[in-house]
């Protein structure tokens, strides 16, 4: 899912800025891989495919080409409830997505420690050498309030692999 194959500028997708329909993409997928299967129909992505499918096409519908300067936390859950509401509906009642500005690292913790992934807003005026960009946090490192507490992100500017983003530098998550 996380490479610019994926969705090209050919197809009309710009080639910066819809880092939030990317990563609610890798969420979804990730949820329907590994904790409920009828969160993505196999008619929109097959499970553990690495092809999106029309998922990124869908999602870029509800939450990026609405907001082309930039998502903010409310763009992604309603683009992910909108979605959910379309294709699983039956499944509001379990997994509703949530959202928050200025939340604390403690609260992306007992989501990671839930093994869910959670997105990340990180912010250019907080330090943030990505820019603004949303991210995937998967895992953590607590160094116990220290500024040197990390996030292990999946990041679509870095399709290779995966990076450290600093805790400080978010502000926003999606879940």
């Amino acid at each position: 899912l996380n490479t610019s194959a994926n969705y090209p500028a050919s197809q009309g997708y710009p080639q910066n800025g819809i880092c939030g329909t990317i990563t609610s993409a890798v969420l979804l997928s990730y949820y329907d891989d590994y904790i409920n299967d009828g969160i993505v129909p196999s008619s929109v992505r097959p499970k553990y495919s690495t092809s999106p499918g029309t998922l990124i096409d869908i999602l870029y519908e509800d939450i990026d080409r609405l907001c082309p300067s930039g998502t903010l936390p409310y763009n992604l859950y309603s683009g992910i409830y909108q979605f959910l509401q379309e294709e699983a509906s039956s499944l509001l009642t379990t997994y509703t997505p949530h959202y928050g500005n200025f939340t604390t690292f403690s609260t992306a913790k007992t989501v990671i420690n839930r093994d869910r992934p959670i997105l990340i807003g990180l912010l250019e005026l907080w330090g943030s050498e990505l820019g603004n960009h949303w991210v995937v946090a998967y895992q953590y490192y607590d160094t116990t309030g220290t500024e040197n507490d990390m996030y292990k992100v999946c990041n679509n500017q870095v399709p290779e692999g995966s990076i450290s983003a600093n805790t400080s530098l978010n502000i926003q998550v999606s879940w």
